[in-house]
């Protein structure tokens, strides 16, 4: 089944500029998004979407507790482990399509996470959804890095591989977030009349 980029698909959707379009939480013939219109936010398909993500939210909540027992318990098989993989990235499309769709019927300067900017900038920062925390590893004896990951499990064997490799025992894990900056609609500051 073809993927497609929740976020690409929504900034491409055609539509007149005096309405927004909600991204719905299915996919409509050939896995491509579907869109309500903001005019009919309080309607029985709004309802019904509002239905579906938090069913979604639920379910993905579900099975990441049912993998985290999974991976915490001694013994767990590799095909337990495979057996998972595909619900846990359905789950995972389900939860990137939830996001999406509600960050971007949320007003600028209310964006969850926004870091506030001073009262007279015109930009805000907001964290990258999609990019995702990273994290990277240094060894604090020699000072090599490890490549940039989005697993911090990864980076914990890049540490153990490096021990093994060159003897050095003293390590440090970086997590960092990626921001995204948009424009916030401030109005100008007043001027002392120059």
């Amino acid at each position: 089944m073809p993927t497609t980029s929740f976020r690409d698909a929504s900034r491409t959707a055609e539509y007149t500029p005096d309405v927004e379009l909600r991204l719905l939480p299915w996919a409509g013939p050939g896995n491509k998004p579907c869109y309500l219109s903001s005019g009919a936010e309080h309607g029985l398909l709004a309802d019904l979407a509002c239905r579906i993500e938090g069913d979604q939210l639920d379910q993905a909540d579900e099975l990441l507790g049912h993998v985290e027992r999974l991976l915490n318990r001694d013994g767990a098989k590799p095909d337990e482990l495979q057996l998972l993989v595909r619900p846990l990235a359905a789950a995972l499309r389900d939860v990137a399509r939830v996001a999406v769709s509600r960050g971007e019927r949320l007003p600028a300067d209310r964006v969850h996470g926004a870091l506030s900017p001073e009262p007279t900038s015109r930009w805000a920062l907001t964290p990258d959804l999609f990019a995702g925390t990273q994290y990277t590893g240094e060894c604090l004896d020699c000072g090599q890095r490890s490549s940039v990951s989005s697993s911090p499990k990864r980076v914990q064997e890049w540490a153990l591989e490096h021990a093994e490799e060159t003897g050095d025992r003293h390590f440090k894990a970086h997590t960092f977030q990626a921001f995204t900056a948009f424009p916030v609609n401030r109005p100008s500051p007043p001027t002392d009349g120059r």
